[in-house]
């Protein structure tokens, strides 16, 4: 599991702040193109640049719009930071408070915005984060991941052991599926938000095709693993999860599961995918 998530005392996590990885680091990781190459090939041509206009922090999220214009960021212990030029230019968003950041999600347009805290309440933005509103029926809990549809009505917040569902942009919130062991859940959706994939940490991958209502678990196909991570394709055709020793996909929703072999071992801590899952920037 995650290191600032292996102290789990009565369901939740006890931390100092985020871990060394999340200090110096968020990874963007693009590969299978097609359904599985080596790594190395898919970042073929890829160049990064620096962005120092939003200086060095403890970041710990990063959500885009689908065109990569939009950008919202996310900062253990301090705030949200939005970009509207693809990341070269950042203005930091004080309405959302100084808080323990965990998470955040995007519509694709950009314009509507989802963050969590641990501890604390769910946060939504209607206007790209210039400001933003607390969401009390949300529950204060240590939330850890939150995911959106595309046009940002549907969102899944996770909790330890937990999943909750609004259908209201935020508004209110459904208890929709809790863990068997009691550990962490690593969630994604598809981009209308009716079909879901959760990883279980330690545990299996279950699939919703109805926003959560009934959960099918792919443990004869998946296995049991240290989940870390999990993305989907638009559609949710293609399905990948990533583990502490490798990454598994799935090309039909989770019937089938095969080991990726060019991801090699390692924590695979975030995953994230193109449209299509497949061919012009892979998952």
């Amino acid at each position: 599991m995650r290191k600032d998530r292996k102290n789990i005392v009565n369901g939740s996590v006890r931390k100092k702040g985020p871990s060394a990885f999340m200090r110096n680091m968020i990874v963007a990781i693009i590969l299978l193109v097609g359904l599985a190459v080596n790594v190395s090939s898919a970042f073929a041509g890829f160049t990064w640049t620096e962005r120092t206009d939003a200086s060095n922090r403890p970041w710990t999220a990063i959500a885009s719009s689908s065109d990569g214009a939009k950008l919202a960021a996310a900062v253990y212990d301090g705030y949200i930071y939005t970009s509207a030029d693809s990341g070269v230019t950042w203005t930091e968003r004080t309405t959302a408070g100084n808080r323990k950041w965990t998470a955040i999600a995007s519509s694709s347009d950009g314009t509507k915005l989802a963050a969590v805290v641990d501890p604390g309440y769910i946060y939504t933005s209607t206007n790209s984060g210039a400001t933003w509103t607390e969401q009390p029926n949300s529950i204060q809990a240590n939330w850890h991941e939150i995911k959106s549809s595309s046009d940002g009505t549907k969102l899944y917040a996770v909790v330890m052991g937990f999943i909750f569902a609004s259908a209201d942009s935020g508004v209110t919130w459904t208890q929709v599926k809790s863990s068997v062991t009691g550990n962490a859940f690593f969630i994604s959706c598809s981009s209308d938000g009716t079909k879901l994939a959760a990883a279980e940490a330690g545990g299996d991958i279950s699939v919703s095709y109805n926003s959560g209502v009934t959960w099918t678990s792919n443990n004869g196909s998946s296995g049991v693993r240290n989940w870390e991570s999990i993305a989907l394709s638009s559609d949710a055709a293609i399905l990948a999860a990533g583990t502490d020793s490798g990454i598994y996909y799935s090309p039909n929703f989770g019937v089938n599961w095969y080991p990726s072999g060019g991801s090699g071992q390692g924590f695979w801590q975030s995953l994230v995918s193109s449209s299509n899952g497949g061919g012009d920037g892979g998952l």
